[in-house]
């Protein structure tokens, strides 16, 4: 896995938003998010500093990213804290469309049609493994025509203030899924 520094990683990566947006429409389809119980946990907060609304999807398993669960949106300018199991890998996908892109959509019928041409969005895929009793901070942005995002271990695991520690993580290559059932991600080696 690669080590990632502090700063914000740009994905310099805009995807069609017909791409970011399925998803959203099918939240309802992928499985509720459960969240671990017993002592080998972390937890991990979602921050969607971004002007609409952020996808989160977890991987069950971590090979193809199969067995997606959807612990739901979080919403702009805010955040959501997960409890996770610790010790094995995470595979995590998050999404936002750029600004303006929900104005096509509103158009109705019109906007839908011509919104991949012209709305933008940006997605990422990471990998990670999670060390119990650990507190991490995914960030998601977006950034000068781009989205940047940053995954950070918090200084204590009961605050999220004070200096962030960079995580070891690596990026994922994304797929679209035919199926709810994947896989999501490249077939890991």
């Amino acid at each position: 896995m690669n080590a990632r520094n502090n700063q914000f990683k740009s994905t310099n990566r805009l995807l069609p938003s017909v791409l970011l947006t399925a998803p959203l429409v099918l939240l309802g389809c992928a499985t509720p998010y459960q969240e671990p119980t017993g002592k080998a946990v972390a937890s991990i907060e979602f921050v969607d500093d971004a002007p609409g609304p952020m996808s989160v999807h977890l991987h069950g398993d971590s090979k193809e990213c199969t067995d997606r669960v959807n612990p739901g949106l979080v919403q702009p300018k805010s955040s959501r804290k997960l409890k996770v199991q610790a010790g094995q890998s995470l595979v995590f996908t998050t999404g936002i469309d750029a600004p303006g892109s929900l104005v096509l959509f509103a158009m109705g019928a019109v906007g839908a049609l011509a919104g991949p041409a012209f709305i933008k969005g940006c997605s990422a895929t990471l990998e990670f493994i999670p060390e119990e009793d650990r507190a991490y901070i995914f960030t998601m942005r977006y950034i000068d025509g781009g989205c940047g995002y940053r995954l950070v271990e918090a200084s204590s695991p009961n605050s999220f203030s004070g200096p962030a520690v960079p995580v070891k993580f690596e990026v994922r290559k994304w797929i679209r899924a035919m199926t709810e059932a994947g896989p999501f991600c490249e077939k890991k080696l």
